[in-house]
């Protein structure tokens, strides 16, 4: 713990030694705040639902919870009425394009000037037009907080980031990304987390849960998480809310009803592989071998040579999610199952499988071949929106054969990560229908 979180602690508790002295005893039956913010940005990604989401999902935990689209400096750094920083409260949720040291809110709309602020690792900061609010300056007090998530590119990254300076100040437990990742599947991921915090999970099962489901962007997974990974935020013991709609309807939309609803369902219905006696031994030798070995004895008739094997390392040492998605003619698909390994023991194995007829691997379906030309027109029209835009810089680009089971075409599928002028990642993906 540094210096300055002991100092204010010590002072605090010398304060309430004082009050009790003074005024005999009291009970402080103050409100716990949550405070989530997201914004809309000139790219067409945007994060505004996504905090609305979390600020319902917050509400259902017991926080009397609000939402801000517009999060100028001034409002993030101001303070609920217990006296504490927004940006501080016992629970808050930043979603935006970010990097390690910053999340950037620049909202475009059409009928008011564009502004840009966003929040900062340190003290305040100002790049070029932009106002970054100090999350961890001489004023911010993260104390009392108990959980912060940052949902943004690479906001867990590197040794010292937006995570790891916030726990230092004092916050129960952090969450952020270790890797750049695409809005579509950053937005599925932590309304899946949310919902299962809802349900009065802890931090790491409600990550295990939210890392069973297949993504278009499996970097996703890359999860960072300091301090108390077993942190319950749920206030009541309530497993659920039993009507939405009468419960939290107020101040919330039709969408984000919708939305809850709608991960309720998938909760009801998730698949889960019941794990063999065989399979719960601890993996000792080669993970990829081992955890394939076990889905063998595990599920009857799998066959690893129908699936491609994507491992990704989990938040602790031990951890891992290993994906394994079906193959058509030798393309990838959603199609599959997640294994959730933690301690080098498999936890969970998440039927994600999707029914597809037997004859999509035939001679009628081939698999594509693309050639240098294909690639190169593919990654063209990939960054063709943002091509004269200067704030956009590309930095890598990947592509992989898909077969969408829904569409029921085979696309390449390109991955694009940008550099923007705001020290900021953003992803895009982009599919070209072969």
């Amino acid at each position: 713990m540094n210096i300055n979180l002991l100092f204010k602690r010590v002072v605090s508790g010398f304060l309430v030694m004082i009050m009790v002295a003074s005024v005999g005893t009291f009970q402080v039956n103050a409100a716990e705040y949550a405070y989530s913010f997201g914004t809309e940005y000139k790219d067409n990604v945007n994060t505004s639902q996504r905090a609305e989401y979390a600020a319902m999902y917050f509400k259902l935990c017991g926080y009397t919870s609000y939402y801000k689209t517009k999060p100028y400096e001034s409002y993030m750094k101001g303070n609920n009425p217990n006296g504490v920083r927004r940006i501080c409260s016992e629970v808050v949720s930043h979603n935006g394009h970010a990097n390690y040291h910053c999340v950037a809110y620049r909202w475009a709309g059409s009928t008011e000037p564009m502004y840009k602020t966003g929040i900062y690792y340190g003290n305040d900061y100002i790049l070029s037009d932009t106002r970054y609010a100090g999350v961890t300056d001489s004023k911010s007090d993260f104390s009392n907080t108990k959980f912060v998530e940052y949902i943004g590119c690479k906001t867990g990254s590197g040794s010292t980031n937006l995570v790891t300076r916030t726990r230092d100040e004092g916050a129960e437990c952090v969450l952020g990304k270790q890797d750049s990742v695409q809005t579509d599947s950053q937005t599925l991921w932590v309304n899946r987390f949310n919902y299962k915090l809802s349900l009065g999970d802890s931090v790491n099962n409600a990550v295990n849960y939210a890392n069973g489901f297949t993504y278009n962007d499996s970097r996703v997974k890359k999860n960072l998480i300091k301090g108390n990974g077993n942190l319950v935020i749920k206030k009541s013991k309530s497993s659920r809310a039993l009507d939405i709609r009468k419960d939290i309807s107020e101040n919330f939309s039709e969408e984000s009803l919708a939305t809850y609803e709608r991960h309720a369902k998938e909760f009801d219905e998730r698949k889960t592989v019941e794990i063999s006696k065989m399979a719960q031994r601890s993996l000792t030798g080669d993970i990829k071998t081992d955890t394939t070995n076990q889905l063998a004895i595990t599920i009857k008739g799998f066959d690893s040579n129908n699936y491609k094997q994507v491992v990704t390392e989990g938040a602790y040492k031990g951890d891992y999610i290993i994906d394994y998605l079906e193959l058509v003619n030798g393309c990838e698909t959603e199609s599959g199952y997640s294994v959730i390994v933690e301690n080098n023991t498999i936890k969970a194995i998440y039927d994600n499988t999707i029914p597809f007829s037997a004859e999509l691997n035939s001679d009628l379906t081939l698999k594509p071949v693309m050639t240098k030309d294909m690639i190169e027109k593919a990654y063209t029209e990939a960054t063709s929106k943002y091509a004269n835009d200067k704030e956009y810089e590309v930095t890598c680009q990947s592509g992989k054969l898909v077969y969408d089971l829904k569409e029921g075409h085979t696309v390449y599928r390109v991955r694009t990560e940008y550099y923007l002028s705001n020290e900021t990642f953003f992803v895009d993906i982009y599919d070209y229908v072969i």
